[in-house]
């Protein structure tokens, strides 16, 4: 699109005639009048010698789809992509030719021909690339994606990238300069970026981003609904397809014998290998465009820092000396408390499945309950079930940072009780005390509260609840927990892993009972019925006395019949 500042338009049309003459002169055909329904060229940044000049034409009817060739002049060399009218909207919308068209539009391009055709183009394609790059992020980050703060300028950086990896072409430009970097980005790439701006409007209407100060984020609603119908092997299986396809259509645009178009896609094969044992290009991260979230303000995604930086960049010991650290008793060596000055924050380092307490359990489970045992997807559900519960009014401990290639994530250390200290209290005495009736019901009528807001828990152990002696209670390790979820796993979780070493079927009682009215405050008795169900016995069964087992169970089906 042509920078259109402060220049009239009668001079904009005179230059665009200009352009158009010079084109159609250095065609030295009639491609430009009889055929073409839109024309671009896109100047090189380089000079000198090898001062080169891509020129794309989009033609109706062409025979053969794509064709390239090129033209030399005394001062430059002109590379000219022609392409069919119909393959160039594919390739835009679906890449039909693996962006091998596509891609043109990542550049500073300045029309000459076909202005509102190429915009409209412009648009579809950029507006692909944004949901193509969200559906990478979901991959990435799964719920915690709603969190993300992302800088527009993420999304033509990440498919630069992505493009780059798979085509040394690309590498090369950036190397020479043919190709802008999006971290240097001049005053000429701006038009190219124009068609992105169209596109954020356009989602935000949609209900997929929401647009804020110039930044976005992806709405809770759209995470939701894609999230199951992401796939990793896909997005791969499709950036392979797309390879193919860019190689075999640059072979067929160059050679009209089926013999000649395979040696080219060959020649490209033999580039791209060659390329990976050479020093690779310094290609911007895209990652430097994202930041999250956080109680302390906006943090950025990509650095890799120690749990002492990220609490120092939190401003969470400012002008403390003398950090100590120390695990925290009674779990797994994942988890650290650090104080200075009479202060404390927890450091959770996120271990994959090879190191958890969770390997077993999904082993057990298999077909009742599925259990994130990457380290990675853990610490996504850990923020962002903590920041959305946060946002609807729970008590959770404020995320004061993350540092996410290092799997770690510094909370707000909570005082207090575990409600495990009241139910053990509850199940071992002769009394059953009327405040810890009370701490009981509190408990399940917060974890009903969560199950309205269609959140499961996934972890509900009672050691995972911290009473607060102002009587508020505080959902921790939330590293399990799930949109829609299973109420009624977090039910029979609570109260038979409560009571598997109980041994006063009265005292389960008195439990049940308290827990059931508290969770039938606000919950569903369909869920407290389900609780009781074989599917949930049977996990449970190894590890309790069946007196126990069954009486939980008529506690359940007798509240439901109430």
């Amino acid at each position: 699109m042509n920078n259109r500042t402060d220049r009239g338009e009668k001079t904009l049309a005179q230059e665009d005639r200009e352009l158009e003459r010079w084109l159609a002169e250095t065609l030295g055909d009639d491609t430009l009048t009889t055929s073409a329904r839109a024309a671009a060229i896109i100047p090189t940044t380089a000079a000198g010698k090898d001062h080169k000049i891509q020129c794309l034409i989009v033609s109706q009817q062409l025979k053969k789809g794509i064709v390239s060739r090129v033209r030399r002049t005394e001062r430059e060399k002109i590379d000219i992509l022609q392409v069919d009218t119909e393959i160039f909207e594919k390739d835009l919308g679906s890449a039909f030719l693996g962006d091998l068209v596509a891609v043109m539009m990542l550049l500073p391009y300045q029309p000459i021909l076909g202005y509102d055709y190429l915009r409209r183009w412009d648009k579809i394609f950029k507006k692909r690339v944004i949901l193509e790059g969200i559906c990478s992020l979901l991959l990435e980050y799964g719920p915690a994606a709603t969190e993300l703060i992302i800088d527009p300028l993420y999304f033509p950086a990440d498919k630069i990238r992505r493009i780059a990896s798979f085509h040394p072409e690309i590498e090369i430009g950036i190397e020479t300069g043919q190709f802008p970097r999006i971290d240097k980005v001049p005053v000429s790439i701006e038009p190219a970026l124009r068609g992105f701006s169209e596109a954020f409007r356009e989602l935000h209407q949609e209900g997929v981003i929401q647009l804020i100060d110039g930044e976005l984020v992806i709405r809770h609603e759209y995470v939701r609904a894609e999230l199951l119908g992401v796939a990793a092997p896909e997005a791969i299986l499709r950036d392979l397809e797309r390879t193919a396809r860019w190689y075999i259509a640059e072979g067929l645009a160059k050679y009209t014998d089926p013999v000649g178009a395979l040696r080219a896609v060959s020649n490209s094969l033999r580039r791209r290998l060659r390329r990976e044992s050479r020093k690779r290009p310094d290609l911007v991260d895209p990652e430097r465009y994202i930041y999250f979230a956080t109680s302390s303000g906006k943090q950025p995604l990509s650095p890799e820092i120690s749990s002492e930086e990220m609490a120092a960049r939190s401003g969470v010991f400012a002008g403390a000396s003398g950090i100590r650290t120390t695990r925290l008793r009674g779990v797994l060596n994942s988890v650290f408390v650090m104080e200075s000055s009479g202060r404390r924050v927890i450091a959770k380092r996120f271990n994959d499945w090879s190191n958890l307490k969770w390997f077993p359990l999904s082993i057990w489970a298999i077909g009742v309950r599925d259990f994130a045992l990457i380290g990675k997807n853990r610490m996504a559900n850990e923020y962002a079930f903590n920041r959305h519960l946060h946002g609807e009014g729970f008590c959770v401990p404020n995320v004061l940072n993350v540092a996410w290639r290092d799997r770690t994530i510094l909370e707000e250390y909570v005082e207090g009780s575990e409600s495990s200290s009241v139910v053990n209290r509850v199940l071992s005495g002769r009394e059953v005390r009327p405040e810890d009736s009370e701490l009981i019901r509190k408990a399940a009528r917060t974890i009903a509260q969560v199950h309205e807001k269609r959140v499961g828990l996934g972890d509900c152990k009672p050691e995972n609840m911290i009473l607060k002696p102002s009587g508020d209670v505080y959902l921790i390790d939330l590293e399990q927990a799930e949109f829609g979820g299973d109420p009624s796993w977090d039910i029979a979780e609570f109260l038979f892993y409560s009571c598997r070493y109980a041994l006063r079927p009265k005292n389960v009682h008195g439990l049940c009972r308290n827990f059931i009215e508290g969770y039938l405050e606000v919950g569903s008795q369909a869920a407290i019925r389900r609780a009781a169900s074989p599917r949930y016995l049977s996990i449970f069964a190894p590890v309790m006395t069946l007196p126990v087992m069954i009486k939980i169970a008529r506690e359940c089906k007798k509240a439901s019949r109430a």
